[in-house]
């Protein structure tokens, strides 16, 4: 089914007419699924598929954004919608979590300062039980998690969510019509007995649970990679 789509796409792949391409439309797609499963590098694939990186990556782009539109995956516009029908009265768990990546000098906001290397941000929809709802898009990894919410526009995709919620730490201190968390304690003021009671029920039932949760889900989608 895939062939049959992708031979339809590109019509004139094998066309005898101009320069012949480098790898047949199978290879191609090939490629491509081994970058998507195995997060292959450039250089992997020059060396898997002996073809130039930066042929490597003119193979790529079409056929990504090819799979990406044959099989389903929502234009920009339809994204925020879809998102707020899957989160309709649903409490989930948010936090954010840095993927490693290389240091590449020409990207001079990749350093977290956080975690000390180099990555990219990404926000997370995580059930209570753990199972992925919806990932952001990649955000530099020197940005805060409320950064990345904010610019991810989750904060007005959960006001149309209908009843959903979002449960997270202080790291979303700003944002509490969105997201419930502890009460954060101020300078040289004590928390009243209700906001203790709140951060213990947040911390003990849910907060404790809110990284490994979050972990334990990016664990089980990266183990595909």
């Amino acid at each position: 089914m895939v062939i049959e789509r992708a031979e339809q796409a590109f019509p004139d792949w094998d066309k005898p007419v101009g320069r012949p391409k480098t790898l047949s439309l199978l290879q191609a797609l090939k490629l491509t699924v081994c970058r998507l499963r195995r997060n292959a590098t450039y250089q992997d694939l020059h060396e898997d598929f002996e073809i130039g990186r930066t042929t490597a990556w003119d193979y790529y782009q079409p056929m990504v954004a090819f799979l990406a539109h044959a099989f389903g995956y929502p234009d920009k516009e339809d994204q925020e919608e879809l998102l707020a029908m899957l989160l309709e009265g649903t409490v989930c768990l948010i936090d954010g979590t840095l993927v490693p990546t290389v240091n590449w000098r020409q990207h001079k906001d990749l350093l977290s300062g956080k975690h000390r290397r180099h990555g990219v941000t990404i926000q997370l929809f995580v059930d209570l039980h753990g199972r992925l709802i919806c990932p952001s898009l990649a955000f530099p990894g020197s940005w805060h998690d409320m950064h990345c919410f904010r610019a991810a526009g989750w904060v007005d995709m959960i006001a149309h969510a209908d009843g959903g919620r979002g449960i997270g730490d202080l790291a979303y201190e700003g944002e509490r019509k969105a997201v419930s968390m502890p009460v954060k304690k101020k300078p040289k003021k004590e928390l009243a007995e209700f906001e203790k009671k709140i951060n213990t029920i947040l911390w003990n039932m849910v907060s404790e649970q809110l990284h490994c949760k979050c972990d334990r889900c990016v664990g089980t989608a990266g183990s595909g990679l």
